[in-house]
C-alpha cells in the first residue's frame, strides 16, 4: 500500500515498499517512531494517542534518572486528563508535558520497545481501515 500521499520520510517509504501489504508492514515493524508517525497522520482518537503516549513513556521510566520527576509527573497529569477530561486537567498536562520536554532522553530510549507496545494497543485492522 502506498501512503506517500501522507508524506512519510524516504527511509520509511523505502522500507514500506519492500513489504507486500500494510498488514504485514504493520506486524513486522520495528520502529515505534514511524507507526506513531503513522497515527498522528490518521484519524487516531485523541484518548488513543494520549494512552499510547502515556504507555511508551512509563515503559522506559527507568532510563530517566532517580531525581528527574518531570517525565513522571507528566505521564500522571496526562492519565489524570484520560479518567477526568475536565479543561483543567488538559491545561495541567499541558504544562507537564512542556516541563518534561526538557528531560526527553526516555523518548530516545524507547524507539527499541515502542512498536511492540502500539502493536498491542492498536490493531493492523484499525490501520488499514483508516488507511482506506
Amino acid at each position: 500500500m502506498n501512503i506517500n500521499h501522507l508524506r512519510p520520510c524516504t527511509e520509511a517509504a523505502q522500507w514500506l515498499e519492500t513489504q507486500p501489504d500494510i498488514a504485514t508492514a504493520w506486524n513486522c515493524c520495528q520502529r515505534g517512531d514511524w507507526m506513531m508517525w503513522l497515527l498522528t497522520k490518521l484519524p487516531t482518537p485523541k484518548e488513543v494517542s494520549v494512552t499510547l503516549a502515556c504507555g511508551l513513556a512509563r515503559s522506559v521510566l527507568h532510563l530517566v534518572p532517580a531525581s528527574e520527576d518531570r517525565p513522571r509527573l507528566a505521564i500522571e497529569a496526562a492519565e489524570r486528563w484520560l479518567a477526568e477530561p475536565t479543561e483543567e486537567n488538559r491545561a495541567a498536562a499541558d504544562a507537564a508535558a512542556d516541563a518534561a520536554d526538557a528531560a526527553d532522553a526516555a523518548w530516545d530510549a524507547a524507539r527499541a520497545i515502542q512498536a511492540d507496545i502500539i502493536r498491542e494497543m492498536v490493531s493492523v485492522e484499525w490501520v488499514e481501515g483508516a488507511l482506506k
